[in-house]
């Protein structure tokens, strides 16, 4: 497995080294009122690519809270149910095939 993902590695490591070599114009971005320095126009798209996968994980990584947070609470919550129920009425997370009242 090991050798399977340095072998991925390496071809992206070298995909990415090809990309640079053919766009290797210069470009200088400009923005409102911000002139950015000149670089290739591969090192720009780079750039832009390595921003968007850090914003999509900061995005991921806030809705994975969100739903850890959640899943938190409804287990609170079916643990007080267990306590308030007697004991041949507890319901698990997987295991809901009876009503709690008779």
């Amino acid at each position: 497995m090991v050798f399977v993902k340095l072998c991925v590695l390496m071809a992206v490591v070298l995909l990415g080294a090809t990309f640079a070599l053919y766009n290797n114009q210069p470009i200088s971005l400009s923005f409102v009122v911000i002139e950015t320095f000149t670089a290739s126009f591969g090192l720009w798209l780079l750039i832009f690519l390595f921003t968007g996968v850090l914003l999509g994980m900061a995005a991921s990584a806030l809705v994975l809270y969100q739903t850890r947070r959640l899943l938190e609470s409804a287990k609170k919550s079916l643990d007080a149910v267990n306590k308030l129920t007697t004991p041949h009425q507890c319901v698990t997370a997987g295991q809901i095939d009876k009503p709690l009242l008779d």
